[in-house]
């Protein structure tokens, strides 16, 4: 089904038309790149679309794995793939109906079957199926027409190539596998990124997935060097070079690798690794975040799948994640016909119903200030906190810290005031007038006008980054009643020689911009500290924090750390406190 002289003569062809084909990466983002993860952290909310031959079978994306397909018989199944329902127009419609701002879609998945028009290979949409139409294209056009920007999903791991060897944990028990190059599968996958990344216009980023193959599981993580060698530096670079825009993601379950753009994690919230295989906390990096789940209980189409979750269920989630500051990008799994199940698109429907009434507290927020549980999470939007109280039982919420002043609390919906007390056991809100319900109860808490604005940690890490010194030293606490005259030279000498191990990274980090490590304590680039602001956590300093409010400082990063901050407590805390 392959025309195997293709894959031999395309790499020579890919070497002529690349003539930068190694590219050195200490990724600095441009402009562009910077513009486009501002534009997906107030996004929000995307579509996932799972869609491959292997919905003909109707057991999921994984079914040639699961069932022990061989190779031979796997290629017969395109010649049954004739999506004649497929419709662009009413797919990209129904992603806006749903409040959804984006698209991802798999261009080609683990089974190895391309649904694009790829030059490299026969075995996609247009040589080996009756439909002969490139979906992606007509996808991407219709994008480009209503405004939704597209993602392409691109599999690392591939169940069908020779050349996909050394073999990874996964296809064990696939028959007519062969031994090939692995140079010659990262030249096939250069080959057709290119592809995607220039016949199908702006696009808003590759989404990886299957690194997760070539590592070794030790029971608890993907832990250990990769067993091959995926020259990242290389495929993330020409990505960048031809797409400077495009944003890069990579389900590895590991921490950021330098050159990528956004940090995601599956079926999962930032942090929680609920599944065991997940992202650690310790490994969360400063750049967006997006949850990506199901819809049901499977990715592709599964004629079976009696999981569908319930609106409460699906519209939480994404509270939910916004309130971890992370995008949520939910999945359908289409029918080999091509359309999308009706009971998907009723629930979507629904989610677009509740954010067309209640968005502004979802789209371009950020984390809250107050960490998030299991009864509530919080968004923050300039000089309004909204609390997302999902205990529709409870008459008063106590919130032990709040740092802000507040103007005055009203419900979202019935804008009837609350009545609330704020002292130093914290802050109660009276939630009588609310008119409760089982999905989200939002409380939007109006702040008084902020202080002069500095920001903190920008303002410190500027000078001790130009100065290339260390904060080091043996004593935590530090005191800031001097901080009066210029705040960068004196907070930063404040600390010299009194916070004890702290580091300054540069620019040059994986995630990119200047962070804080403490020194000891977890990896490159992904062991940001914890910020504690009286007593509030927080993932960065507040923006309205005045340097002549501090009254000390404290850096920790003993194993009490864990034990009072929990799992974020992992990379150290730094403990403010104001006056």
């Amino acid at each position: 089904m392959i025309l195997k002289f293709r894959n031999l003569i395309f790499v020579l062809v890919f070497l002529i038309l690349n003539n930068s084909i190694f590219y050195a990466q200490s990724y600095q983002p441009t402009i562009e790149n910077l513009k486009a993860r501002e534009w997906f952290e107030n996004a929000k909310f995307g579509m996932f679309i799972h869609w491959g031959v292997y919905s003909v079978l109707g057991d999921g994306e994984w079914v040639m794995n699961n069932q022990n397909i061989s190779v031979s018989e796997y290629e017969k199944l395109p010649t049954f793939f004739n999506p004649i329902d497929f419709d662009a127009k009413k797919w990209v419609s129904l992603a806006k109906s749903a409040g959804m701002k984006y698209i991802t879609i798999t261009s080609r998945h683990h089974d190895g079957f391309s649904m694009f028009d790829s030059k490299a290979t026969d075995y996609d949409i247009i040589d080996s199926t009756p439909y002969k139409k490139d979906v992606l294209k007509l996808l991407a056009e219709e994008c480009h027409k209503q405004g939704i920007k597209l993602f392409f999903y691109y599999s690392l791991l591939d169940w069908n190539r020779d050349d996909y060897f050394p073999r990874g944990r996964t296809g064990k028990g696939i028959k007519g596998r062969k031994e090939g190059k692995w140079e010659n599968y990262v030249a096939f996958m250069k080959f057709q990124l290119r592809e995607l990344l220039t016949n199908y216009g702006p696009i808003g980023g590759i989404w990886f997935d299957g690194h997760w193959d070539q590592k070794a599981w030790d029971g608890k993580s993907f832990s250990g060097e990769s067993l091959v060698d995926w020259h990242y530096d290389e495929i993330y670079g020409m990505i960048h070079e031809l797409q400077p825009q495009a944003l890069i993601g990579n389900n590895h379950h590991l921490g950021v690798i330098d050159g990528e753009d956004f940090q995601m994690f599956e079926k999962d919230l930032p942090g929680k690794n609920t599944t065991g295989w997940g992202t650690p906390a310790d490994q969360i990096g400063r750049l967006p975040l997006e949850v990506c789940e199901t819809i049901n209980g499977s990715w592709g189409f599964n004629l079976q799948d009696r999981k569908h979750k319930s609106k409460e269920k699906l519209i939480q989630y994404l509270v939910n994640a916004a309130g971890y500051g992370s995008n949520f990008l939910l999945n359908v799994g289409p029918m080999p016909n091509g359309k999308i199940q009706l009971n998907h698109q009723e629930s979507l429907k629904e989610i677009g119903s509740w954010l067309i009434k209640h968005g502004e507290t979802i789209y371009g927020t950020k984390r809250g200030p107050i960490s998030p549980n299991d009864r509530f999470v919080s968004t923050q939007k300039d000089d309004k906190v909204y609390i997302h109280l999902f205990d529709y039982k409870t008459r008063f919420l106590h919130i032990e810290d709040f740092p802000f002043q507040i103007k005055n609390i009203v419900g979202f919906e019935n804008k009837k005031v609350l009545g609330f007390k704020k002292n130093r056991f914290g802050l109660t809100i009276d939630l009588s007038k609310l008119e409760m319900n089982k999905v989200d109860n939002i409380i939007q808490i109006n702040l008084r006008e902020k202080k002069t604005v500095y920001n903190l940690k920008k303002v410190t890490n500027g000078y001790l980054t130009k100065n290339k010194r260390d904060v080091t030293g043996a004593v935590s606490l530090v005191d800031g009643k001097d901080l009066k005259t210029t705040i960068a030279s004196n907070f930063a000498q404040k600390l010299q020689g009194k916070a004890s191990g702290v580091n300054i990274v540069n620019d040059s980090s994986p995630g990119g911009g200047v962070t804080v490590r403490i020194r000891g304590i977890g990896s490159l680039g992904n062991n940001n500290p914890l910020y504690v602001v009286d007593g509030v956590s927080t993932s960065d300093f507040p923006a309205d924090l005045n340097p002549n409010d501090i009254k000390t400082i404290q850096v920790l990063k003993d194993a009490s750390t864990t034990a009072i901050y929990g799992s974020r407590g992992a990379n150290g805390v730094i403990v403010v406190k104001t006056k």
